[in-house]
């Protein structure tokens, strides 16, 4: 938000302000700041999502590789069968 600026000497233990922005946090903010927590807040869900069907997926194919065997970093990479892109 850049409400102050400033350099702070820690040896002198100082903070020298070279600017600082007065600021009302009213309704107005918040209600703008209640949005942008809801956005953030749906985008965290996404990424939640697509973790948890990565994570579903992995375990599904380390479900299929037989036991001993190591699984390859690669999808196919280990059997030279040729792998489908998704995206």
């Amino acid at each position: 938000m850049g409400l102050l600026t400033g350099k702070l000497a820690q040896p002198a233990q100082t903070l020298r302000v070279t600017r600082a922005t007065a600021r009302v946090f009213g309704p107005p903010e918040w209600a703008l700041l209640v949005k942008r927590l809801a956005g953030w807040r749906t985008g965290i869900a996404g990424v939640l999502d697509v973790v948890a069907t990565a994570r579903r997926r992995n375990d599904a194919v380390a479900a299929v590789v037989a036991p001993g065997e190591k699984q390859s970093e690669t999808p196919g990479e280990a059997e030279g069968t040729p792998v489908e892109a998704t995206s």
